[in-house]
């Protein structure tokens, strides 16, 4: 595996930072302060987020690329209408990554890998990095980058196979096969989530019996996980019970997943809650007619059985 390694930083910059003297300025949030006797203007933020669009626009070029399809999407806020909605697999054109070039490293609470295809990836990273790999030799690009006005670093490490998780099966006639009996199996509605991208705004969760298989599956999302958890143990009370049978049943500190009940449609409304319940009701919470909570299956019940593939 080989990659290059591109930020704004000097040698010099980098060799103080690693002595514990200071950094320049890392961050969109910082603009206004001062760094080594000169305040950091928007201008020369823009200036330098520029060299960046120009680094990635020039990479894209050189390869022949006039596109990139998202990977490893994570979505923890929603992102502007300009770019739509984000999920793994969408392609998208070069006006998109100069948005989401910029929109990264402003820290936005979303992220994704572009993959400009061939094995070559591009990510942005912590304090302005910015990292392209690639399964072959990259030193033709370093020149590319450099007239940019960044620096580049080019580097070689062995690959790993322990760094890659194996991607989910195809969701084929056996799998939705074993989907649907294990739906007509059990005794109550079976979970079962689409993954269109990791973070809140990627997922939708869906309690479903065997009258509401055929119509959730012909809407997912082509390229989403599928992931169906028939013995993962649902629970529903009231909002003035939640706490006390959260406590009883699960723990108050473990991380579960609360929604509203009762809902008309088989997708729910939910609440992921990662450090747990407490003592305290979602204020979003309180005044509904029910609500019902399992344990979080990444977090907590890792070792329920679980029907996964892809759409």
């Amino acid at each position: 595996m080989f990659y290059l390694s591109i930020s704004k930083h000097s040698p010099s910059e980098r060799a103080r930072a690693r002595s514990g003297g200071e950094w320049g300025w890392t961050s969109f949030d910082e603009v206004g302060e001062v760094f080594d006797g000169q305040e950091l203007t928007l201008r020369d933020y823009v200036e330098a987020e520029d060299r960046y669009v120009c680094a990635v626009c020039a990479v894209m070029d050189s390869l022949g690329a006039h596109q990139a399809v998202l990977r490893q999407v994570f979505i923890g806020e929603l992102p502007p209408e300009e770019l739509g909605e984000l999920y793994n697999g969408r392609v998208v054109g070069l006006r998109e990554v100069e948005t989401l070039i910029r929109n990264l490293l402003r820290g936005a609470h979303y992220h994704a890998v572009l993959d400009l295809g061939n094995g070559v990836y591009v990510r942005v990273g912590f304090d302005f990095y910015l990292n392209v790999y690639a399964p072959g030799d990259l030193s033709a690009l370093v020149e590319t980058v450099r007239e940019c006005g960044l620096y580049v670093d080019h580097f070689e490490e062995e690959d790993d196979p322990d760094d890659h998780d194996a991607p989910p099966p195809p969701a084929d006639h056996d799998f939705w096969a074993s989907v649907r009996a294990a739906v007509e199996a059990s005794a109550r509605p079976v979970l079962l989530m689409e993954r269109r991208a990791r973070g809140r705004y990627g997922e939708d969760w869906y309690l479903v019996g065997a009258e509401d298989l055929d119509d959730v599956v012909s809407g997912l999302r082509a390229g989403a996980e599928v992931l169906v958890y028939p013995d993962l143990e649902v629970t529903t009370t009231t909002p003035g019970e939640l706490v006390e049978s959260v406590a009883s049943s699960v723990g108050s500190s473990s991380s579960i997943v609360l929604f509203v009940r009762p809902r008309p449609l088989p997708r729910l409304d939910y609440l992921r809650l990662s450090a747990g319940l407490g003592s305290t009701v979602p204020e979003a919470f309180v005044e509904a007619e029910g609500v019902g909570y399992f344990l979080d299956p990444d977090l907590e019940a890792t070792d329920t059985r679980c029907l996964w593939a892809i759409v």
